[in-house]
C-alpha cells in the first residue's frame, strides 16, 4: 500500500446490457422491474455457489438480498432494484465446500468467498476479488484495476475477462493460485489477500509464465512453497482506524490521504520514549525470532528517531527494541527481533517520546522468522 496514495474519482456507468434487461422486464407483461445482473463465477467455472448483491456490504448473502445459485459454466443471473448504486455496489460469491469447480469436475473441498463490482458483473473471480480490495481503500474501479495489474506484474491483462472461455492459460493459472489462497484462513478476505501479495509475487510469476495449465499436484506444491503470509498484528494497515491499537495517552491519531489510512503523531517536546507511543497486543513466544516490518517517515525537512520492537505488555514491560532514523521520504524497515518473553499479553511497540517531530507509520506486520 502506498503511504500517501493519490485518489482519483471516475464515474463508471452501469452495463448497458443490465439496463436493457431491466427496461425489457418493465415493459413485458408480468416482468420484474429493475436491472438485470448476470455473468459467470470462476476460478474454473463454479456451479453450486450462491451469488448475491451484498446490499449491506457485510460479507454475507443475507435472506432478502437479490441472489441466485450458479449453474453449469458458472452462470448466474438475478434482478436488482432500479435505484441500486451500480458504481459502488458489490457482488458476493459464497462458494461452499460442495460447489463444483469445472477445472476438475470435483467439489472445491474448502469453502471460500469472492467479490466483484456491480458495475462490471460479467465475471467474478479471484482477480476481481483483488480489485474490490483496492476499491475498499477508496479507489474507483479503473484505478483499482490498474493497481492490481501493477502489483501482479500483469500490465496487459483484462481482469474482468473470461479467461476460461478465452483459454488464457496464464491468467487461469494465476486465478487458481489466488483461489487457493482465498481458501486459507490467513488470506480469506480481499484485504488479507491484498496484504499478502508481496509474499505471493514469485509464486504468481511462476504461474503466469507457464503456457501449460497447472496440475493439481503442481498447484499444491506452489502454494505450499509460499512464504508465510500470517501477520500477527491486528489492523496493521490502519484501514480499520485505531482498531487493535492503543496509545500512551488518548486514542491513536489515524488519518487518511488519497483513500489510504495511516498513523500520525507530532511530538513537540522530548522526554521518555514510552511517554508517547502506540502498541498492538499479540501473543509472543520466548526465544522465537520474529520479523517486524513497517513503513515510516517524518515531516518535511526533518529527521528523527523512532523506537520499534516487541515485548511484554505488563509488569516490567520487558522488550527488545531497535532505534531507526526516519526521513521525509517513506522507508520500509525490516527488523529481526528475538522475543524476550512467552506471553499472550505481548505487543508490538512504537515509542517516539524521546525525540521531536512528525511520525507517520503504516503497513505494520509481524511474522515468525
Amino acid at each position: 500500500m502506498t503511504l500517501l496514495a493519490n485518489k482519483r474519482k471516475v464515474l463508471r456507468v452501469g452495463l448497458l446490457s443490465g439496463l436493457m434487461t431491466g427496461l425489457l422486464a418493465a415493459c413485458g407483461g408480468g416482468g420484474t422491474t429493475g436491472q438485470g445482473v448476470s455473468g459467470r463465477v470462476m476460478d474454473g467455472y463454479i456451479s453450486g455457489a450462491t451469488v448475491c448483491y451484498d446490499v449491506n456490504n457485510n460479507g454475507a448473502c443475507d435472506s432478502g438480498e437479490p441472489q441466485a445459485t450458479s449453474t453449469a459454466g458458472g452462470v448466474y443471473s438475478f434482478s436488482i432494484g432500479s435505484g441500486a448504486d451500480m458504481s459502488s455496489g458489490r457482488i458476493l460469491v459464497d462458494v461452499p465446500a460442495t460447489a463444483i469447480d469445472e477445472d476438475t469436475n470435483t467439489a472445491v473441498g474448502q469453502a471460500y468467498k469472492m467479490k466483484g463490482s456491480l458495475s462490471s458483473p460479467a465475471v467474478v473471480s479471484p482477480l476481481t476479488t483483488l480489485v474490490t480490495a483496492y476499491m475498499d481503500t477508496g479507489l474507483d474501479l479503473d484505478a483499482a484495476a490498474a493497481a492490481v495489474k501493477t502489483d501482479l506484474n500483469m500490465p496487459g491483462v483484462d481482469l474482468f475477462g473470461d479467461y476460461v472461455g478465452s483459454q488464457n492459460v496464464k491468467v487461469h493459472n494465476v486465478a487458481r493460485i489466488l483461489a487457493k489462497n482465498l481458501q486459507s484462513s490467513n488470506t480469506s478476505t480481499p484485504a488479507q489477500l491484498k496484504a499478502a501479495l508481496p509474499n505471493l509475487g514469485s509464486v504468481i510469476s511462476q504461474g503466469y509464465s507457464s503456457n501449460t495449465p497447472l496440475q493439481t499436484a503442481e498447484l499444491e506444491s506452489l502454494v505450499a512453497s509460499q512464504p508465510s503470509a500470517s501477520n500477527l498484528v491486528t489492523n496493521g494497515t490502519f484501514e480499520g482506524g485505531a482498531t487493535g491499537w492503543a496509545a500512551s495517552a488518548g486514542t491513536p491519531d489515524v488519518r487518511e490521504d488519497g483513500g489510504n489510512k495511516y498513523f500520525f503523531a507530532n511530538v513537540t517536546a522530548a522526554g521518555n520514549p514510552w511517554e508517547y507511543g502506540i502498541t498492538n497486543v499479540l501473543s509472543l513466544t520466548k526465544d522465537v525470532k520474529y520479523k517486524l516490518t513497517f513503513t515510516a517517515s517524518t515531516g518535511a525537512n526533518q529527521s528523527r528517531v523512532l523506537r520499534a520492537g516487541i515485548g511484554l505488555n505488563e509488569g516490567e514491560y520487558t522488550s527488545q527494541t531497535v532505534d531507526v532514523l526516519l526521513s521525509p521520504a517513506a522507508q520500509t524497515f525490516e527488523l529481526i527481533l528475538t522475543s524476550p518473553v512467552t506471553s499472550e499479553n505481548g505487543r508490538v511497540l512504537f515509542d517516539m517520546g524521546h525525540d521531536v517531530g512528525v511520525v507517520v507509520i503504516d503497513n505494520v506486520a509481524l511474522t515468525t522468522k
